[in-house]
């Protein structure tokens, strides 16, 4: 099935990642979305698909405790030609600078992934719908491959699911405008031992500063006095 080749999606895993790179056995489990969303892509140099599964991919955290901190979690693909077999373990490094046979940071493309993910993510865009998990994939791959706003040209292309491929050049607008803070951490997860296996991203909420969960604490006290004073009146 061509997609295995393809592995997806977002992070439900709260975890922070540390400079340095770490060790890590993942299962891959299954579509998190409960299926896929098939459509034709193509990357200049890289590889054609006529058909092929675009969505969010469960994977487990197989690494011995104390170190398996990413537990169940979603990730999104990177690799258009590599391969990613369900139900078995695969080895990777988790690392901050990604990856050596895709040359993400001198194409820009670190830049336009983690406004892809600031601009329009939420954990349960790739879980909870299949257009939407699929059509986040296509634009990250956009974001990979390319350096427009349009999965319908350009050195990467999509075609056949205008569902998929609308929403997908929805995201990529919304990314290509977006200049507000950084919402999610995201850790690049590259392959170790397998030629040809899926490098991968998944990403964790920024967690709220202290002084904004002060805030909030605050802010709910006051909701809660309130409402105690209505009841009294």
């Amino acid at each position: 099935m061509k997609l295995r080749k393809l592995i997806a999606v977002a992070a439900v895993a709260t975890f922070t990642l540390s400079s340095a790179a770490s060790a890590l056995t993942v299962k891959m489990k299954g579509p998190a979305a409960g299926s896929y969303e098939y459509l034709g892509v193509h990357a200049d140099g890289v590889a054609t698909y006529r058909s092929v599964g675009a969505g969010a991919f469960a994977l487990k955290d197989r690494t011995p405790a104390p170190n398996n901190v990413f537990g169940n979690f979603v990730a999104f693909c990177l690799d258009l030609a590599a391969d990613a077999p369900s139900g078995r373990n695969n080895y990777y490094s988790v690392t901050s600078i990604p990856f050596t046979n895709l040359n993400l940071i001198a194409s820009g493309a670190i830049h336009r992934i983690q406004s892809l993910f600031d601009a329009v993510y939420t954990a349960g865009l790739a879980t909870d719908d299949t257009k939407t998990s699929a059509a986040f994939q296509v634009a990250l791959w956009n974001a990979v491959y390319d350096n427009d706003n349009s999965v319908n040209s350009g050195s990467f292309v999509a075609w056949g699911n205008s569902g998929v491929l609308n929403l997908a050049n929805q995201y990529l607008a919304a990314a290509s405008a977006y200049v507000g803070d950084k919402k999610w951490n995201l850790s690049y997860l590259e392959n170790e031992n397998y030629y040809r296996r899926q490098n991968l991203v998944t990403a964790s909420p920024v967690p709220i500063p202290a002084a904004g969960l002060m805030l909030l604490g605050a802010l709910g006290g006051l909701t809660l006095l309130r409402r105690r004073r209505r009841v009294a009146a």
